[in-house]
């Protein structure tokens, strides 16, 4: 690229766009002769986007010619498809180059029931998640297993009528079986997500009724696990886990995979 040519691209892009490549599964229409001062979206927060200025709006010459080309002979339509693929193909980040997919493997399983007492306040960056007293619960896994003893979440269950997605934090302290038990710190970080009616009836089930099945919404999570005690450091950390989860009142149940 010149410096001409640089020159007047750069003149081209709004200040706060940004330049890049990207590929989408399908092409547009190959002229939809739009406004090539239109680079990308801006970066700006959605809480202070508005209505785009005039002169940012994206103006092509109507619908009309779009129109004309489906209207076109099929051989012209299918030279203009394959033209438009051949050039989308150019964008895709090294094509030649294979990455190998995440595999995920059942690793351990937590079940705890969370006491009703605050004991502590956990800071968790600009969270702040309340370990309560009278849990009980266990743990079992690959590298282990053992009790519950304390825990918590910032689930505030009387707005679950009022929204079908909730981000949900939460903090265990697990003990293990050994004869000197070591205590390993669990962290997740999920969405809770589901019609809302449903929502409410995991955390305020009457006494007698059936246990809403966990397929009928969503809780997942990634989970981290971390300890000073160095019989389990290196089985725990640096190591990422994702989770599905089951609420059932003030019980909650979660299901972890390793992810390799």
């Amino acid at each position: 690229m010149t410096d001409k040519t640089r020159e007047d691209h750069d003149q081209r892009a709004p200040r706060g766009h940004v330049f890049g490549f990207w590929k989408m599964a399908c092409a547009g229409p190959s002229t939809a002769n739009w406004d090539t001062a239109w680079i990308s979206e801006p970066i700006i927060p959605l809480c202070q986007r508005g209505t785009p200025e005039q002169n940012l709006v994206k103006e092509h010459e109507g619908w009309g010619s779009v129109a004309g080309e489906v209207m076109d002979d099929k051989g012209e339509e299918s030279s203009n498809i394959e033209a438009n693929a051949v050039a989308s193909s150019t964008h895709f980040p090294y094509p030649a180059t294979s990455l190998p997919p995440p595999v995920a493997d059942f690793d351990f399983r937590v079940a705890v029931s969370f006491g009703v007492q605050e004991t502590e306040v956990i800071e968790d960056g600009p969270e702040k998640v309340e370990l309560t007293e009278g849990v009980c619960g266990s743990w079992s896994g690959s590298f282990g297993s053992g009790l519950v003893i304390t825990g918590g979440h910032d689930l505030d269950k009387t707005k679950l009528k009022e929204s079908s997605l909730h981000e949900i934090v939460t903090a265990c302290r697990l003990q293990t079986s050994d004869r000197e038990p070591a205590i390993l710190e669990m962290g997740t970080r999920g969405f809770l997500a589901g019609p809302t009616d449903i929502l409410d009836g995991i955390a305020h089930r009457p006494d007698g009724e059936t246990r809403i099945d966990p397929r009928r919404y969503s809780y997942r999570m990634v989970i981290n696990l971390t300890t000073t005690d160095e019989r389990y450091a290196e089985k725990v950390e640096g190591v990422l886990w994702v989770g599905s989860g089951m609420w059932d009142r003030d019980e909650l149940v979660i299901d972890a995979y390793r992810i390799d």
